[in-house]
């Protein structure tokens, strides 16, 4: 499992279908696990996604890195 994660993520996006709708016409989705306060359960605006192997990780990163996604530009990186 490959993942990076996404920063800048606007709190009212819904959660996985958003995401689903702009990453799989580039690389199948494996994971998608988002980042809450641990007290409230509020969305903290970034999250992690996982593909099945590196290059669909790749792809995704350089494609989509600034796209917009819920009215805001996201910003990834690889998680280490």
């Amino acid at each position: 499992m490959i993942s990076f994660s996404a920063f800048d993520v606007a709190s009212d996006c819904p959660p996985v279908n958003g995401v689903k709708l702009l990453f799989e016409p580039v690389a199948p989705i494996r994971g998608v696990r988002w980042v809450t306060h641990k007290h409230s359960g509020e969305f903290k605006g970034c999250g992690y996604l996982s593909f099945h192997s590196c290059e669909e990780t790749d792809a995704a990163l350089e494609q989509l890195d600034g796209a917009e996604l819920c009215g805001r530009r996201i910003r990834l990186d690889y998680t280490e």
